[in-house]
C-alpha cells in the first residue's frame, strides 16, 4: 500500500515538472534552393557563394554552373563568366546556351573573329538558330562601320594636316625674297662695275674701226692696182698700133 502511494506521488511529480520530449531534427539545407532564392532577390554575391557550395558536392551540375556564370556577369566579372561557360562546354561541347553567351560576349568586346567562331559552332549545332544569324549580321555591320570610321578619321587627319602644309609653303614663299635680294645684290654688283663693259665696248669699237681702216686700205690698193693694169693695157695698145704703122709702109713699098 505504501509502495503504491509512493509510486503515485512520483508520477504526479513527473507530470508537474514535465517530461523531456524528444527533439525534432531540422530539415537538411539545400544550398541550390538557397542560391536560387538569393539569385531571384538580386543578391548575386550571396548566390555565387551558395552555388559554389553546391558545386563542391555536384561539380557536373551544368545548370548550377550556368546560373553562377550569370551571377558573375551581373556583378561585372565577365572574365569569370567566360570561364564558367568554357567549363560548361568542356562538359557539353554542343551546349547552345554556352555557345550563344560566348558569341554575344566576344561581339560585345568587338573581338569579331572569336564571336564568329562561336556563331559558326552554334550554326552547326542548330542550323536554324536565329541568334547565330543575328551575330553574323552584326559582325558584318560592325566591320563596315569600323572601316567607314577609319576612312573618316583619315580624311579628318588629312584636313587637319593640310593647313600646316599650306603654312609651310607660305613660309617658303616668305623666304623666297631673300633669293631675290641675293639676285639684286648680284645685279648691283654688275652695275657697280661698268668699266669692264665699257672696256669691252671700246675694244669692240676699236676692232670695228681697225677692220674698217683695213678694208679702206685694201680698197685703195685695189684701185691702184686697177690703175696700173689700165696703164699697162694702154701701153700695149700703143705698141700694137706702132707695129701696125711700121708694117704699113713696108707693104706699100713692096707694091
Amino acid at each position: 500500500m505504501i509502495r503504491c502511494i509512493f509510486a503515485a506521488a512520483v508520477l504526479f511529480m513527473l507530470v508537474l515538472t514535465g517530461c523531456p520530449q524528444p527533439q525534432q531534427q531540422a530539415p537538411p539545407r539545400d544550398p541550390l534552393e538557397e542560391a536560387k532564392a538569393a539569385h531571384d532577390a538580386g543578391d548575386y554575391h550571396a548566390a555565387i557563394e551558395l552555388y559554389t557550395e553546391y558545386l563542391v558536392e555536384n561539380p557536373h551540375a551544368i545548370k548550377a554552373i550556368r546560373e553562377r556564370a550569370f551571377c558573375y556577369s551581373a556583378t561585372g566579372n565577365r572574365h569569370r563568366m567566360v570561364t564558367e561557360n568554357h567549363r560548361i562546354l568542356a562538359l557539353d561541347p554542343d551546349n547552345v546556351d554556352a555557345l550563344e553567351t560566348l558569341a554575344g560576349h566576344w561581339l560585345f568586346v568587338q573581338d569579331f573573329e572569336k564571336s564568329q567562331e562561336y556563331a559558326d559552332r552554334l550554326m552547326k549545332v542548330d542550323p536554324r538558330n536565329d541568334y547565330a544569324r543575328q551575330v553574323s549580321r552584326a559582325i558584318i555591320y560592325e566591320k563596315k562601320k569600323d572601316e567607314e570610321e577609319a576612312k573618316w578619321r583619315a580624311e579628318q587627319e588629312a584636313k587637319k594636316n593640310q593647313p600646316q602644309k599650306d603654312k609651310k609653303k607660305d613660309d617658303k614663299k616668305d623666304d623666297a625674297p631673300d633669293d631675290g635680294k641675293k639676285n639684286a645684290v648680284k645685279n648691283d654688283a654688275k652695275d657697280d662695275t661698268p668699266e669692264d663693259g665699257d672696256k669691252k665696248d671700246a675694244e669692240k669699237d676699236n676692232g670695228d674701226k681697225d677692220d674698217g681702216e683695213k678694208d679702206d686700205r685694201d680698197k685703195d690698193d685695189g684701185d691702184d692696182g686697177d690703175k696700173d693694169d689700165g696703164a699697162e693695157d694702154e701701153k700695149a695698145d700703143e705698141a700694137v698700133e706702132d707695129t701696125k704703122a711700121d708694117e704699113a709702109p713696108k707693104d706699100d713699098a713692096s707694091n
